[in-house]
């Protein structure tokens, strides 16, 4: 009778010990598995991303410290200060300069025009510069006109358009501007059509000046117009 107490009493203690090594045991791999898994698993990606990140943050830094990314901005905005505002017909009247020869409609000027990368590629040039007293030029309202014969100096520029330097006078049939007189002078486009008819564009661009006075500051063209 004792030695069947003493055999239950002693399964049991043994069954604790099992059970409890097993449970220290699966805990313990528990354990070892969660750490090799933080070290070595699903967290060792967030870790990696972290670095990553901390890689490109520092190198972007870098590119704007040395100028990369400055550097880029400012030929941006250089680039976009140095667009020529041509207008809707692709020109744009850069300056009207009196060179102090002749008076009156014998008044010798020098007009700067500029013309757009598109007309230059269709082939296109200054067609007529146009003079108004006292009013803005028009087709059907114009002082005085004198018609491009290609003498000009031409300048390429870097944006594909090209600059003509024409030094002339300005016929006024019914009569010229005096001295000090309101003048506004403008420009249009013409050239051959893929017809190969000649065609002319609209009076855009314009200057205003005082007639036989060096350009002002209220003088120089307004890009707007």
């Amino acid at each position: 009778m004792k030695k069947d107490f003493l055999k239950k009493i002693v399964l049991s203690l043994s069954l604790v010990f099992v059970f409890s090594g097993t449970l220290l045991f699966t805990t313990g791999c528990e354990e070892w598995d969660r750490c090799a898994k933080s070290c070595n698993g699903n967290d060792n990606d967030s870790t990696t991303a972290a670095t990553t990140e901390a890689v490109t943050t520092a190198a972007t830094t870098e590119a704007v410290t040395e100028g990369g990314v400055v550097e880029d901005t400012e030929a941006t905005t250089e680039a976009a200060s140095d667009e020529v505002a041509y207008d809707e017909n692709g020109m744009f009247l850069e300056s009207v300069e009196y060179t102090g020869e002749g008076t009156g409609g014998d008044a010798v000027y020098e007009f700067n025009v500029l013309l757009s990368p598109e007309l230059v590629k269709k082939g296109w040039s200054l067609g007529d510069v146009w003079a108004k007293i006292k009013g803005t030029p028009t087709f059907d309202d114009w002082d005085g006109i004198n018609t491009y014969d290609n003498s000009a100096e031409e300048e390429d520029l870097p944006d594909g358009g090209k600059r003509i330097k024409w030094r002339t006078s300005i016929y006024f049939p019914n009569g010229a501007p005096q001295e000090g007189d309101e003048v506004t002078i403008g420009v249009n486009p013409a050239g051959q059509d893929e017809n190969g008819n000649w065609t002319e564009g609209e009076i855009g661009s314009t200057v205003d000046i005082s007639w036989e006075k060096p350009e002002t500051e209220e003088a120089k063209p307004d890009p707007e117009k």
